[in-house]
């Protein structure tokens, strides 16, 4: 079966489609430590802003517009950082792969006021406060492999 998403079946299981998405981890710089923001999901989970392709826009920029959308953080976008994976359940019953390629996004503005502002809780942490806090297995091991100097550029 085939993401009807990215046309792709997923690598690592076999009759699982795989669907895309793209996520921003929105940092800043606080003294002398980065720090990383976390948002809901509509279960309550710890997320990273991140959501499905936008016509007409490229990774990069659909990261930024979820960063808008649900965080409300504007800034610079960087290159991407890697990839997370997950398994989810779709709404038809059946399992499938996300990959989530994950841009850094350094946080110049955070709005009060939000298209999702209504709908997310946001937080700031240190990168080692977000890895215990983030409940997603793919999302968490991410975390575990970014180096805070990669950021920065």
């Amino acid at each position: 079966m085939f993401s009807r998403i990215t046309g792709r079946k997923s690598a690592v299981l076999a009759d699982v489609p795989v669907d895309l998405q793209f996520g921003a981890l929105c940092w800043r710089r606080v003294a002398a430590k980065i720090e990383v923001l976390l948002i809901t999901s509509s279960e309550g989970n710890w997320i990273l802003p991140k959501g499905r392709p936008i016509k007409g826009t490229d990774g990069a920029g659909a990261a930024a517009q979820e960063a808008w959308e649900e965080a409300g953080i504007k800034g610079d976008i960087g290159p991407c950082l890697g990839v997370a994976e997950t398994t989810v359940l779709r709404e038809d019953g059946q399992s499938a792969q996300r990959q989530i390629e994950i841009y850094g996004l350094h946080a110049t503005k955070v709005a009060k006021k939000f298209p999702e502002a209504d709908r997310r809780i946001r937080r700031w942490l240190s990168l080692e406060e977000a890895r215990e806090e983030i409940t997603s297995p793919g999302l968490k091991a991410f975390l575990c492999n970014i180096d805070p100097e990669r950021l920065e550029g």
